[in-house]
């Protein structure tokens, strides 16, 4: 079996987070994504662990299943290792496998990179990209010209190591002799079209020199990404039962590539025919509803809730909005600012504050305008034990609250030996603090 691989960091990134595999009939792209080296991480890691989980999977379990199964345990290794260690927070990777078994390929996904089939001059996709602009592509809401150079076309929508879940993509085609496999990441389907892809394919004098054509074509138009290009020559793969195919137990399952089964050529994306697609087409449908009517209510609520909360001066302050981020985003914005500080109130209100609700304008403006008016009306008591008489009287009038001495006749130099109310508790302004003035040792 014949097959080049190639990858490059591209004329942009600073460093490659691609990495791929090929050999032994299986082919891996996976296009890491994290910052600071994360993604690099991400996506050797999730090789690494498919590879030893498949190889352990493929006595166990049917191809398909045992491809689902090594990639939601690769997608478990980077969600644990961005959990663990703080630099790599946040990290995540795509990936695209192929297994070439008993004359068909057996395609696990998820993410943007891409798995193709050259046939006799034309080029079909097998894989369906998870991202925001492939998923408004099949809704009609953009072209096949505006999603290529939508400012969103690198939001994907499912990668591997972002939850503790992932679902994974399965599916398998039949293949004939001269088929060529593409694999590729998106660095280079985001700067060729896939008539060009195809066009490539057909004029290229063996693998290796169409591989370093297509980076050379991508890197030219601005290289903006990493690239990574697999090429394997599907010729001489054996075709029929063999032990892969007994122990796989659903080989009629594998899709033949014509135009009646897999509505994907060089001019047309889309989804392979039959009740799978539909249910695919039916849950991306519901998944945009939920995500559309979510944001929407955030926007609703963004403008039209209140609430009472504590500002970054740790005072009271009056908020529009809802007390809650969402990928960093404040949904609330300050209307009113008090200068009048958290501690002029009960424990219990300062808890609220600190965990606020929001509601309407009416309620929220008149809590508001209460609290702040106790605030402005009460202070806490500060310690006066240890204190001279001067000191103690100095420091009850910056809390505007009176003195009074009980002691009859105070010793000289004396110092505060008890006083009440007692210190930190709530008083209102011009409360009299009564104090005992004893000598000193």
């Amino acid at each position: 079996m014949e097959y080049a691989a190639v990858t490059h960091k591209g004329r942009v990134r600073e460093i490659n987070e691609d990495s791929y595999f090929a050999g032994d009939g299986v082919f891996i792209v996976a296009d890491g994504m994290g910052g600071h080296r994360a993604g690099e991480v991400a996506s050797g890691l999730a090789i690494e662990v498919f590879l030893r989980g498949f190889r352990e999977n493929l006595g166990r379990y049917e191809i398909g299943e045992s491809i689902a199964i090594s990639m939601r345990e690769a997608n478990a290794a980077v969600y644990a290792k961005s959990r663990e260690e703080a630099g790599m927070a946040g990290m995540g990777t795509t990936m695209t496998v192929a297994v070439l078994r008993s004359g068909k390929v057996y395609i696990g996904h998820v993410g943007d990179s891409r798995a193709y089939i050259y046939r006799k001059g034309r080029l079909f996709r097998l894989t369906e990209d998870h991202s925001l602009v492939a998923e408004l592509t099949r809704l009609g809401k953009l072209s096949q010209e505006q999603a290529l150079s939508h400012p969103q076309r690198n939001v994907i929508t499912r990668a591997l190591g972002i939850a503790g879940e992932v679902e994974v993509d399965i599916s398998a085609y039949r293949i004939e002799e001269g088929d060529i496999l593409l694999l590729c990441t998106d660095g280079l389907t985001e700067h060729l079209r896939d008539e060009e892809i195809a066009e490539i394919i057909a004029g290229g004098d063996d693998l290796k020199s169409i591989s370093e054509e297509l980076l050379e074509k991508a890197n030219g138009r601005g290289g903006s990404d990493n690239i990574s290009v697999i090429l394997v020559d599907c010729s001489g793969i054996p075709d029929g039962k063999s032990e892969d195919a007994e122990r796989m137990g659903r080989e009629d399952m594998a899709t033949s590539l014509d135009e009646e089964t897999v509505k994907m050529s060089v001019a047309e994306t889309g989804k392979p025919k039959g009740r799978r697609g539909y249910f695919l087409l039916t849950m991306a449908l519901v998944f945009i509803v939920i995500i559309l009517g979510g944001f929407f209510l955030l926007l609703y609520m963004k403008r039209h809730y209140y609430y009472v909360g504590e500002d970054s001066q740790a005072s009271i302050a009056l908020f529009r909005g809802i007390p809650y981020k969402i990928f960093g985003v404040e949904l609330y914005s300050e209307m009113e600012r008090s200068g009048m500080p958290l501690e002029r109130l009960p424990e219990e209100e300062q808890y609220n504050l600190r965990h606020p609700t929001a509601g309407s304008y009416e309620e929220s403006k008149e809590r508001y305008d209460r609290l702040v008016d106790f605030a402005e009306n009460h202070v806490r008591v500060p310690e006066l034990e240890g204190m001279t008489l001067e000191e103690a009287e100095e420091a009850l009038a910056q809390r505007r609250l009176r003195l009074n001495v009980i002691t009859k006749e105070p010793p000289p130099g004396g110092k505060v030996q008890s006083q009440s109310p007692g210190s930190g508790t709530l008083q209102e302004i011009d409360t009299v603090i009564n104090v005992w003035v004893g000598a000193t040792d």
